[in-house]
């Protein structure tokens, strides 16, 4: 049997509509909601933990190794990105 695409399977990922998006910034960080999934970006030249509005359920995808997820918060290593769901 074959899986999904990403976006078949997930929804929130691939609705066109861009006001449906939620966007908050910080200290060198960026995060984007939509629905149950977030992408999480550290902007930062080092690691830095982001607090989110949420508790991790899984990671599904990082740009880089290291991440590390807490019961509010996510931590990233420098200038990397994770999409995880909510």
């Amino acid at each position: 049997m074959r899986e999904q695409p990403p976006g078949k399977s997930r929804p929130d990922l691939s609705d066109p509509r861009l006001d449906r998006v939620e966007v908050r910034h910080g200290d060198r960080f960026l995060l984007m909601r939509r629905g149950e999934h977030l992408v999480v970006a550290n902007l930062a030249g080092k690691a830095q933990r982001i607090n989110l509005p949420g508790v991790v359920r899984t990671v599904l995808l990082a740009t880089g190794t290291g991440v590390t997820v807490m019961r509010d918060g996510i931590e990233l290593p420098a200038e990397t990105a994770a999409i995880v769901a909510l």
